[in-house]
């Protein structure tokens, strides 16, 4: 008997012959079909119904919805509805009823029905509970809200176990009869169906949701009217919105509307002329993904890795691109009619084309059979012997070996049809090199003009980590050495660099993918011994984490920092490669996009490509973009489990949630080791819980998102850690509440905060979360900063604080001579005192100058109380040129694996002087008072 079988004869159930020949092929081979007739064996009777006379699944689902009113049984009936039909579809897929074509299609015929039956559900509620809103311009009836299908549910190309992208759109702005604006109205709808579907239930989930491909991503609207999206894709869409719009589809609201919205979004995509130019965007976008692979160690990715699904789905995507203006035939998303269209007009070969088509279908195959296993959103290939004997049961094959040849087969073709239509060539470099690769094979160092520096290559050569590489490993190493040794021929002092770079090929001996790199790319091996050459921690971050030699191929965005904005638009881009519920892989996507661009910055500081004030900014940028993914993922994360905390009884938290950095992060001023001083601060009603499943009080979900994000942000991974977080500067410091409500935070600013806390709130600044909260944070600020003030008793107290500072951990303190060694930051004259003074003088004068409290940074902040008459110009003149000589030192010592701490004749004589002007305007302003009299 059949394991099947086996379990049937404990029911008191019967099934045809074709059925148990359906379900015994199947149950060995799906978990989740195992799991779900174990819990709920009378489904073997719907499913005897399918194969019968069966009702279509939006009949059924509109049965079960009627008559339903209780949100919490709707979601219980979605969830058994999803589930029958999923045992269904993988049925049909391992049994050859569906090919993956047809398979697909069904797969996104149900997830059409899920998305509207349920916003039906959803539009009789709010009719009842906000009223109907305006007319549409386009129909003539109440607008509706517009849901779009992105990624494979718009293109009719659902897997078995896809979440489903989407976008939500309405017309155009006004007023619900309810009183609620359309903004509001259909946002609320928006998120109604969004945690309809998606939240997990002792059930499962109907659809994950992914909504991150909205304008502006997580922190844009989640439902936006037609005006905006225009104006966004017009004037802010980026290469990459070109091709998820590809695949753009309306699937839910009135059908005047979305003819209108789709016009919108093929004026962005598709150009009037031959648009070749969307192969260079195309590149980009793969070199990126493979970078993103190749971090992960994640080759076997059959969607992403080479040879994958993404490659065809690229080609196909670049004659859309290239070719859509003119072809209407080609402005349609699903990518078998596109290979037809292809193939009819001779685009591509048509021999291409038919193999293009072959391999993807087994790719699909391939993706459905792991992800029938377990209902997870996978594309990896299987990892152990049991996970190969299944997929090569599935796909009716003998022999695992078969089955990894076949797939690698398929990959391989892939991969050069993909190569010869959009890669870009090479620059050869081998002419160059070839003197050098000759007297390599014959062992001839003779070419390295120092001797030492060749008894130290022949010494590496024969090293017993060396003689144990694997032969494929060792081939690599053998075709990277000639271009090394040329490149190491040009320094001054090859010896120094050798020694560097020799830690850095011990650490990548065994990954000789980085290798391989390197070969392929010289330009990127030159610009690591510069760096190298250039700075000892960056020799070091490049031995501890070597994927990030991917920065260093592209010699143009390695010396040059992009804004803000754009740090934003690329970790967003980044991040979206992944599931959004995969906290781990965000985790580690998150640590090595900070990592590569604080090795940017190191590279343009120590070339002198851009100035410390510009290096500082886009280091403290980065920060702000990393922090504020996270705080969304962790968002996400939380309220995945809890649902939404309430702001009010009637409106839910969108986030109402912020991150304050102070410091240097507040400041604008970190260097490239900075830790971040955070504090969180909600907006939530204190009496209030979360929406479900698992209801929480709104104070211990906002502790808990605290504690979820500050993991995020420093736990160590594979890739290493983000930051490292300080939560001390919080309302009560340790003792206090990990996130305080707004009204906490005011209070106790007001009535209970020492000075030094206000002097720490003058460099606080909002780097993330929500945009309302950010303003009101910023008006609370204002209101402490601007607190009437005893500028005599301040003045004591700053004094003071400076005072019992030095005693802790000035130089002197640490049993030093101060006036032979000079600590940057601790030592009078350093950094310290001209913060203090910073602050003294903002604090003092901002009753009467409120513009004082605009900036945190201690540059401009010192350029405005020259300006309030605070500092004398020749003050201001010396502070800055010592800060900012301070801090550029500070940044060097950093870069070399120097201590702060001075002590060379040469050191202490070039910063006499700034330390001299800084004790004196100190003794001034902190002591004698005299600039208070301006």
């Amino acid at each position: 008997m059949t394991e099947f079988e086996t379990w049937l004869e404990s029911q008191t159930v019967t099934v045809s012959d074709t059925l148990m020949s359906w379900l015994n092929r199947a149950w060995p081979l799906s978990l989740f079909v195992q799991q779900q007739l174990k819990a709920h064996p009378d489904w073997l009777d719907w499913l005897q119904q399918q194969l019968g006379q069966a009702t279509s699944p939006e009949q059924q689902l509109q049965q079960l919805l009627a008559d339903e009113d209780d949100e919490k049984a709707v979601m219980k009936l979605l969830r058994g509805w999803r589930n029958r039909y999923q045992i269904l579809m993988i049925l049909k897929d391992f049994n050859g009823v569906l090919d993956p074509e047809a398979l697909t299609a069904e797969l996104t015929h149900l997830a059409e029905t899920a998305v509207n039956e349920t916003l039906l559900w959803i539009e009789k509620q709010f009719l009842a509970k906000h009223g109907t809103p305006a007319l549409c311009p386009y129909s003539g009836q109440p607008q509706k809200l517009c849901v779009v299908a992105m990624g494979k549910f718009g293109a009719m190309e659902l897997n078995l176990s896809s979440d489903i992208d989407l976008m939500f759109a309405f017309p155009r702005e006004g007023e619900a009869s309810g009183g609620l604006s359309h903004s509001e109205y259909f946002i609320k709808q928006s998120r109604k169906l969004v945690q309809l579907l998606d939240t997990q239930t002792a059930d499962g989930f109907v659809y994950r949701v992914d909504i991150r491909l909205r304008p502006w991503g997580q922190s844009g609207p989640v439902a936006a009217n037609f005006n905006f999206m225009r104006n966004y894709y017009r004037e802010q869409g980026r290469d990459w919105e070109r091709y998820a719009l590809i695949k753009a589809r309306v699937v839910a609201g009135n059908e005047q509307a979305s003819v209108e919205l789709m016009q919108v979004f093929n004026e962005f995509v598709y150009r009037r002329y031959v648009d070749f130019q969307a192969l260079t965007a195309l590149r980009s976008m793969k070199a990126m993904i493979a970078t993103e692979v190749r971090k992960q160690g994640r080759d076997n990715n059959i969607k992403l890795g080479a040879g994958g699904i993404r490659e065809v789905e690229f080609i196909v995507q670049a004659v859309q691109m290239i070719r859509g203006g003119q072809d209407l035939n080609l402005q349609q998303p699903n990518i078998w009619r596109i290979c037809n269209v292809i193939s009819d007009n001779q685009y591509l070969p048509a021999e291409v084309v038919d193999e293009l088509r072959q391999d993807y279908v087994l790719l699909r195959r391939v993706e459905h059979a792991q992800q029938a296993w377990q209902d997870k959103q996978t594309q990896l290939l299987p990892d152990d012997d049991s996970g190969w004997l299944r997929l090569t049961a599935v796909l009716g094959l003998t022999g695992i070996e078969a089955t990894k040849l076949l797939i690698q087969q398929c990959r391989q073709r892939i991969s050069n049809h993909f190569d010869r239509f959009i890669a870009a060539d090479e620059v050869t470099e081998g002419q160059a090199y070839q003197p050098w690769i000759e007297a390599w094979q014959r062992q001839d160092f003779s070419l390295v003009p120092d001797s030492e520096l060749r008894a130290e290559i022949q010494t590496y050569i024969n090293s017993d980590p060396v003689g144990r590489m694997q032969a494929e490993s060792r081939e690599r190493l053998d075709a990277l050495f000639p271009l090394l040794l040329k490149e190491l021929s040009a320094f001054n002092q090859p010896m120094v660099v050798w020694q560097r770079v020799q830690k850095f090929l011990d650490a990548i001996l065994r990954r000789s993918v980085y290798m391989l790199l390197l070969r392929e790319h010289p330009h990127a091996l030159r610009q690591l011994l510069k760096l190298m050459s250039l700075s000892s921690w960056v020799a070091e971050i490049l031995r501890d984490k070597p994927y990030l030699l991917d920065e260093l191929t592209d010699q143009e965005a390695l010396y040059s920092l992009p804004s803000l904005r754009q740090l934003n638009d690329e970790l967003r881009a980044h991040l979206l490669r992944w599931p959004e519920d995969d906290l781990e892989q965000q985790m580690e996507v998150l640590r090595q996009f900070r990592h590569g661009r604080i090795l940017r910055a190191a590279a343009c500081e120590l070339t002198d490509a851009l100035p410390l004030m510009k290096i500082s900014d886009y280091l403290a940028h980065t920060a702000e973009a990393v922090v504020g993914q996270s705080v969304w993922t962790t968002w996400r994360q939380l309220t995945a489990k809890y649902g939404r905390p309430m702001k009010t009884r009637e409106e839910p938290c969108n986030p109402d949630f912020i991150v304050v950095g102070y410091g240097k992060l507040g400041g604008l001023e970190l260097n490239y080791e900075s830790d971040l001083d955070l504090v969180y601060i909600h907006n939530a009603h204190g009496q209030l819980e979360t929406e479900g499943p698992k209801v929480i009080e709104n104070s211990l979900f906002f502790i808990r998102l605290g504690q979820k994000l500050t993991h995020t942000l420093s736990a160590l991974t594979t890739s290493g850690t983000l930051y490292e977080v300080d939560l001390r500067l919080r309302p009560s410091g340790g003792k206090g509440p990990l996130v305080s409500s707004l009204t906490a935070f005011e209070k106790y600013q007001l009535q209970d905060a020492w000075t030094w806390e206000h002097q720490a709130l003058v460099r606080a600044r909002c780097i993330a979360g929500d945009e309302e909260l950010k303003a009101a944070f910023e008006a609370v600020r204002h209101k402490v900063l601007c607190m009437p003030r005893d500028a005599e008793k301040l003045r004591t107290e700053v004094v003071e604080m400076r005072q019992k500072m030095s005693a802790h951990l000035s130089s002197r303190a640490k049993g030093k001579n101060d006036t032979k060694v000079f600590h940057l930051k601790q030592d009078p004259g350093g950094i310290v005192d001209i913060e203090f003074m910073v602050q003294y003088g903002v604090l003092a004068r901002a009753q009467l100058l409120p513009e004082l409290t605009r900036w945190t940074d201690n540059v401009r902040l010192i350029e405005s109380l020259e300006q309030a008459g605070f500092f004398t110009t020749e003050q201001a003149r010396q502070l800055l040129d010592a800060y900012l000589a301070y801090r550029a030192q500070g940044h060097y010592c950093m870069l070399q694996q120097k201590s702060s701490l001075l002590e060379t004749p040469e050191d202490l004589e070039r910063f006499h002087e700034h330390r001299l002007a800084v004790r004196e305007i100190w003794t001034n302003v902190m002591e004698a008072g005299e600039s208070l009299s301006g």
